[in-house]
């Protein structure tokens, strides 16, 4: 064994020695390639990005796809990736880059060993291409980083740099954008982060994001830090200096300042950087031992920021309750504020936590009393924090109260009354920012609380309902110390939609205060009207609003269009509910109007409103059936169609959820301004405000399908144009009717629910006209007729001729799940001759106990009822797997009695292969001879194929058709458009000497336009049943059965001449 260890030691130690001392430079090479412009120290720490230097492969070869990178905007004849730029790898690939010899572009960096760059090349072509990194990276709130990025170009290229994720918009200024740097050039970018974290990549393109280049660009040496904002400072300071005299585009320095997105109002915190000792701006509320401190004489009480001299301490040194706070924090209306501070553990704090309280006074309680004043609270932590000296910055953001400003006090505490502690914790830089929403928003960190100071009520059935809830895209901004609020807000929830035409001095919408000083600024121009002033006791708080109240505000100074939604508003099934609002109106054309929608179908709508400046409310009462549903309701405030001039208010959008009896909700309809939608089963009432000329309206909470000639919809149950009088007279009838052969079908939404595991009779009336029995020509039945079905079920009565009388018909239901389903009445016409109409009335749904359905269903079986279906399993029911489950399990055997089973199977397949080879062996088995007959080899699959080809020749060519008309209607549309504009820039321009001859060339321009929109409307709908898969399967099967029915004549002629051939053989035997 001894002899064996030296033995392998002889061998291996000399050759461990070898590798060792073959790694060494090596190993010093790669040290010395963490060589960067700064040096690490302890405020300045790097930022791991994946091969920033590019050297992650040691091939020569074009690497086309870098790791840690992706190709962005990438196009054909670029070649670009990772490149060598020693002498021999570059004159050896060089074709391969798509570079000459003399193109070498050389070392980005300093280190001698790393020989590869990134290159981005479109040889001769124009190209916008470049790469970004894969992964992104976070940088925290409130920090201060620096990138630098090594460059070059040739002398026709030119390259873009950017930090992708921290602004909305590039320019010069936060970009390196088409710059020329013909020798290698670093490039920095100065990030100072806002209140909130962002997550960015790097970019480095050839060309830029808008413009191409052509010929290359090459990259290097990607060096990534956080720093302390002293080092921040220092570094930007230097950048400064070197390019003070440099124009911008050749500056190599790019400041990004998130900060100064926000309004500073620190000012308003006296003494907020404890840089004066002689001014507490905290005051205690349970003293121990605080003090300020000389961060210059005692480093570890400093955050490292800039011009620090002083911080601010609280130790408890025995174990007790220690509190100060900063009093009378304002906080304004109407905006997004951040209250930050540097906070520090200096001594671990015992048996409590230290924490930072942000606590709302009870001041706001003297105007509404009910109102509970807000708070949130951080703990302070011991995490590390390098660029900060182990301080971290915690912030409150607060989002304004909507009606009134109120106060805030902070309050910094160590221990609390019932848990004392002892330990010690420092204190620098209290800051007070406006901000936007998307600051607010983004508010996330472990460090960070959010406090809504919005008045809502405890759970509104319609979201900002009273737009006291609104969204902030520019901070508010401070004249002479107050906030010059920039009303009108957006308000939340609500979507808002405009003439994409219109001017954005022409119009504005938002929500507004009707207080006299808060309306007063809301003015726009000179066209304001008076203050619409609307003070009501609010109906959710129940406190009057007369010092404060938002409302919303139409405002089109042109004319033009806007409008403003909600969307998904839930209704329980089986309930009743108000949907009320107050709106005025000032006018000098136009209307406002309001809807209601269901399935994007308007199934209720107040047309035209014009209050002539008084207040006014409207009511919409609606009923829903036994499923749940889903509305939308929206304003509108002029149309595409009717221009609006003028100002709109609208104001206490509320859903009130009532219990009403049939005839109280149906007497709603006679009250003023007010509608009823009524979702109740088999009533049909919601329709569309005209009839066709057949008088039936549109089932708006309905589908159809429909052939060419047919209609589907509602009739009155009372009167109509078919002679047909239902058993209701208040309720309308479906009807479908086919006036050329095709088949048609009417589906509607959820008239009924069931619950799993309940029985259901579902019985209605059916009456048809003008259909009668036919048959085929091969004496078969045809399909024809009426059909019914419940959606969601398979089981169909059909072929239903009732020749003008009512007849009932039942389906019978075993809910195996819960479910909401319709009703579909589907009309067959296979022919020209059974063309007709079918009419359902008195759709009733009837809960049954088990014993009835059990009884109805066998009453069923046993007299053969053709107008009664059984339904007990929908289309998604697992029942039947369950029972063949419980069948398999019943049938399984146990492995004894298989193994007994198997001699016996064994010797059974014995007898049975020799019964097989006696019968083989002694019966003599006569060939079979095949009869002639005349062969034909065309396959029902290519008939099939060839049917499809037919069918999407067909339907391409129509709509192409289509296509070219609609090209043509889209070009007289955007003439009569042009001709207009000109028309309108001429009468603005002479003023209002040609109103009247304005107002006619106006009239003529809508009349035109509004038949254009039509004809554009109908061939898009067109357009859109010509690409409807099912109308291609009905072609192809259209054609096919054409083809089938040639195929069948040509059967037949074989036949018979087979059977001709046949006979004649016989004969001549």
């Amino acid at each position: 064994m001894g002899q064996q260890k030296n033995k392998f030691t002889k061998i291996f130690f000399p050759i461990i020695c070898l590798v060792i001392f073959a790694c060494t430079p090596l190993c010093f090479a790669l040290s010395s390639k963490v060589q960067n412009v700064f040096a690490e120290t302890s405020d300045i720490v790097e930022v791991s990005i994946s091969n920033k230097d590019f050297d992650s492969s040691s091939s020569s070869s074009l690497q086309s796809s870098p790791s840690g990178w992706n190709k962005i905007e990438t196009s054909d004849g670029v070649k670009s990736g990772i490149i060598s730029v020693d002498e021999t790898d570059f004159s050896n690939n060089k074709n391969t880059y798509g570079l000459e010899i003399g193109q070498n572009p050389g070392r980005g960096g300093t280190v001698a060993s790393d020989k590869h760059i990134l290159m981005v090349n479109a040889q001769k072509n124009y190209v916008k291409a470049g790469f970004e990194s894969s992964s992104s990276t976070s940088l925290e709130a409130n920090s201060f980083y620096v990138v630098a990025i090594n460059t070059k170009t040739t002398s026709s290229s030119f390259a873009s740099l950017y930090v992708d994720g921290l602004v909305d918009n590039y320019d010069a200024t936060n970009s390196f954008s088409e710059v020329n740097f013909q020798q290698w050039t670093k490039n920095y970018f100065f990030i100072r982060t806002g209140a909130t974290k962002k997550d960015i990549k790097i970019q480095m393109y050839l060309g830029s994001k808008n413009t191409p280049s052509t010929s290359a660009v090459f990259f290097d040496n990607i060096e990534f830090f956080r720093t302390s904002e002293s080092s921040y400072e220092n570094l930007l300071t230097q950048q400064v200096a070197e390019n003070a005299t440099r124009p911008l585009e050749a500056k190599t320095y790019r400041e990004i300042n998130l900060v100064d997105d926000y309004v500073d109002i620190t000012s308003k915190i006296g003494n907020a950087n404890f840089n004066d000792p002689s001014t507490s701006v905290l005051s205690p509320i349970f003293d121990t031992s605080a003090k300020f401190v000389d961060v210059r004489d005692n480093s570890k009480y400093s955050n490292l920021s800039s011009n620090n001299s002083f911080a601010f301490m609280i130790k408890n040194e025995q174990k007790s309750y220690s509190c100060y706070e900063l009093k009378d924090i304002v906080v304004p209306a109407y905006g997004v504020y951040a209250v930050s501070v540097d906070a520090k553990i200096i001594e671990a704090i015992s048996s409590s936590n230290a924490t930072l309280k942000l606590v709302e006074s009870d001041e706001i309680k003297e105007d509404y009393p009910s109102y509970e004043p807000k708070s949130a609270e951080l703990t302070i932590s011991s995490n590390t924090n390098a660029v900060k000296n182990d301080f971290n910055t915690y912030t409150f953001f607060i989002k304004g109260n909507g009606l009134k400003e109120t106060k805030f006090s902070l309050q910094v505490s160590i221990g609390t009354k019932d848990s004392k502690a002892t330990g010690e914790i420092a204190l620098d830089d209290i800051k007070f920012f406006s901000m936007t929403s998307k600051e607010y928003d983004g508010a996330t960190g472990s460090f960070q609380k959010t406090i809504d100071l919005n008045l809502s009520s405890a759970s509104p059935l319609i979201a900002n309902g009273h737009f006291n809830n609104y969204t902030v895209s520019t901070p508010v901004e401070f004249v002479a110390g107050k906030p010059a609020y920039a009303f009108p807000y957006e308000v939340e929830k609500w979507t808002h939609e405009v003439d994409p035409n219109v001017s954005k001095t022409d119009i504005a919408f938002g929500a507004i205060n009707t207080q006299s000083k808060l309306y007063d600024a809301t003015k726009i121009g000179t066209a304001n009207p008076q203050n619409p002033d609307f003070n009501i006791v609010d109906p959710d708080t129940h406190e009057a609003n007369a010092n404060s109240n938002n409302i919303l505000m139409f405002k089109n100074l042109a004319s033009t269009y806007q409008s403003a939604s909600l969307s998904s508003i839930s209704l329980e099934a089986s309930s009743t509910y108000e949907l009320t609002f107050d709106c005025k109106t000032e006018l000098n054309a136009g209307a406002l109007s309001f809807s209601v929608i269901s399935d994007s179908k308007k199934i209720s709508k107040f047309s035209e409103i014009n209050t002539n400046g008084d207040w006014k409310k409207y009511k919409v009462a609606i009923r829903t059936n036994a499923a749940s549903t889903n509305i939308d309701i929206k304003f509108n405030f002029g149309t595409q169609t009717q221009n609006a001039i003028g100002f709109g208010f609208v104001d206490n959008v509320r859903l009130v959820k009532k219990t009403l009896t049939d005839e109280q909700f149906l007497a709603l309809e006679n009250q003023n301004n007010t509608k009823i939608v009524d979702f109740k089963n088999g009533n049909w009432k919601i329709v569309s405000d005209t009839q066709n000329t057949f008088g039936v309206w549109e089932l708006l909470t309905s589908s159809n399908s429909l052939c060419d000639g047919a209609f589907a919809g509602v009739i009155s149950a009372k009167e109509n144009a078919f002679g047909v009088v239902g058993k209701n007279e208040d309720n309308n009838m479906l009807i479908v009717s086919n006036t050329e052969k095709g088949t048609s079908s009417i589906t509607t939404k959820n008239d009924f629910h069931f619950t799993k595991d309940k029985f259901y009779k579902i019985s209605l009336n059916i009456l048809t006209q003008r259909m009668q029995t036919l048959t085929s020509e091969d004496d078969k039945e045809l399909t024809f007729g009426a059909s019914l079905k419940l959606s969601g079920f398979d089981t169909t009565l059909k072929n239903i001729v009732t020749n003008g009388e009512f007849k009932t018909y039942t389906f019978l239901l075993k809910a195996t799940e819960d479910g909401d389903q319709g009703l579909t009445l589907t009309v067959s016409s296979p022919t020209s001759q059974t063309l007709g109409t079918a009419i359902v009335d008195n759709l009733v749904v009837t809960e049954l106990e088990q014993a009835e359905y059990d009884e109805a269903v066998a009453l069923k079986e046993s007299k053969k009822q053709a107008n009664v279906a059984v339904v007990e399993t929908s289309s998604n029911d697992d029942t039947t797997d369950d029972k063949t489950d419980e069948a398999n399990e019943t049938n399984k055997l146990s492995n004894k009695e298989i193994w007994l089973l198997v001699p016996s199977i064994i010797f059974g397949v014995a007898v049975i292969g020799a019964i097989l080879a006696f019968t083989l062996r002694h019966i003599k088995i006569k060939k079979f001879e095949k009869s002639t007959q005349a062969t034909y080899n065309r396959k029902s699959s290519l008939e099939r194929e060839k049917a499809k080809i037919e069918a999407k020749k067909n339907i391409d060519k129509q709509i192409a058709e289509q296509v070219e008309l609609q090209k043509i209607v889209e070009n007289e549309l955007a003439t009569l458009e042009e001709n207009y504009q000109k028309d309108l820039q001429e009468f603005r321009s002479h003023g209002n000497s040609k109103s009247s001859k304005m107002e006619k060339e106006f009239k003529s321009y809508m009349n035109e336009k509004s038949k254009l929109d039509a004809t554009l409307n109908s061939i898009k709908e067109k357009i859109k049943q010509l690409e409807n898969p099912e109308l291609l399967v009905l072609e192809e099967k259209k054609i096919y059965l054409k083809y089938q029915k040639e195929q069948e004549r040509v059967d037949r002629h074989i036949k018979r001449e087979t059977k001709k051939l046949n006979k004649d053989k016989k004969k001549q035997k």
